[in-house]
């Protein structure tokens, strides 16, 4: 049998796995054997070196190698290990995504030191070290650029855009005595008018006699104290009243009146009295009494509040109570818009900056508010509208509770 056949069982041997059986049959068979074959190849690697030494140490000065531009492949034969990541080496961490190859150094003309590169070494470092000029000024929120844009929008919450329409509430603002405030649509000239008679007529009866006057003495207070009001509001009033220009006398002498009322007895009665006489020359046409009176005052100067919400809470005390059906709205029709425009009046005056939290724009939005429910229960009066005029006195109910849980006026409130 031919010593080279593969069929011969002393000659067959067990290949590992990827390696051909071909050339071990060839170093079998061949004439010169494992040796022959082995110093073939030998020759074939001493050869190989040569040249790989000679391309190392370059063919000429001038000659550089060409860096390749081809990208590194991380890939190696099957057995080879020269690429092999060493325990995960190369993938990201919990994912089975390979990281990107580090590039080589090796391929570029600039120098390293290390693994840094030598450019961002300063040539001179003591001589920049010393130099301290300045390179302008810092970019600050505001100071224009895109990079204080940047910064003054750094940190900003981005709020999304309200959907449906937005609410708006108006706050006014505290009005001087008078100011520019629509007086005849607050409260028409008849109506005040007609109060100013209602009042002579309630102060004459509490004014007879010392008796009654003591019986009446905090009705004559708060009466007058609401007539230094009406007084000092007709002097701003465009309407025309024939006692117009006396206003300022009747303001000064009602809050003589509410002074003066103060006690029991025949000289709080008289000290009370005398001040009411003069009112009733002035408002039956007579001369202005010898009395030095100024301008437009303050209204805090004459008017009390807590004495104002004192009426406020009589008259509508009186409503809610009597005024409780529509029937009773249409009968009393115009008495209802009188009060009311009474109300609306103390409001528009109690907002006035002379009042203490006049400055507080909620002071003032609970008094626009009582001013405008007000002006809508007189509307409501002058059309019997008995829903408008309940909803009025709602309004009226809830904001002064509101305002009087929020201030202190030292009264009992609502």
């Amino acid at each position: 049998m031919s010593l080279c056949s593969r069929s011969n069982p002393q000659n067959s041997l067990t290949l590992p796995m990827g390696i051909d059986d071909r050339s071990t049959s060839l170093r079998r068979c061949h004439p010169l054997g494992w040796w022959g074959f082995g110093g073939f190849v030998g020759t074939l690697s001493l050869g190989g070196m040569l040249l790989s030494l000679a391309s190392l140490v370059g063919c000429g000065r001038g000659s550089t190698p060409t860096p390749s531009t081809e990208p590194t492949q991380a890939t190696a034969s099957a057995g080879s290990t020269a690429f092999a990541p060493a325990t995960g080496a190369g993938m990201v961490p919990g994912t089975n995504v390979e990281a990107a190859p580090m590039m080589s150094t090796a391929a570029s003309s600039t120098k390293w030191i290390g693994g840094i590169p030598y450019d961002v070494f300063y040539d001179a470092p003591l001589t920049v070290a010393s130099n301290a000029a300045s390179l302008g000024p810092a970019a600050t929120p505001g100071s224009g650029g895109p990079m204080a844009e940047a910064v003054a929008s750094a940190g900003t919450a981005t709020t999304p855009p309200q959907t449906g329409t937005p609410m708006t509430t108006t706050t006014p603002e505290p009005m001087g005595a008078g100011g520019a405030i629509d007086w005849n649509a607050v409260a028409p000239i008849e109506m005040v008018v007609e109060e100013v008679k209602q009042l002579r007529i309630r102060l004459t009866g509490h004014l007879g006699t010392v008796a009654t006057y003591n019986k009446g003495k905090e009705d004559i207070s708060q009466d007058a104290n609401v007539l230094a009001a009406i007084a000092g509001v007709v002097e701003v009033h465009p309407g025309e009243v024939s006692w117009k220009e006396k206003a300022k006398f009747l303001r000064d002498l009602s809050y003589d009146m509410y002074m003066a009322a103060d006690g029991t007895g025949s000289k709080p009665f008289n000290a009370t009295q005398a001040p009411f006489e003069q009112i009733e020359v002035l408002l039956n046409g007579g001369s202005a009494p010898d009395k030095d009176s100024m301008e437009k005052v303050p209204f805090a100067d004459v008017a009390d509040r807590t004495q104002l919400m004192y009426r406020i809470r009589k008259t509508f005390d009186n409503l809610k109570s009597n005024i409780n059906t529509e029937a009773r709205l249409t009968s009393e029709a115009d008495m209802v818009q009188r009060e009311f425009a009474v109300l609306a009046l103390i409001g528009q005056v109690i907002s006035d900056k002379s009042y203490e939290y006049s400055e507080s724009p909620e002071y003032r939005g609970f008094a626009k508010t009582f001013t405008d429910a007000a002006i809508s229960g007189r509307q409501a009066a002058e059309a019997k509208n008995f829903t408008v005029y309940m909803e009025a006195i709602a309004t009226i109910q809830k904001t002064c509770a509101d305002c009087h849980g929020k201030f202190a006026f030292g009264d009992g409130g609502f």
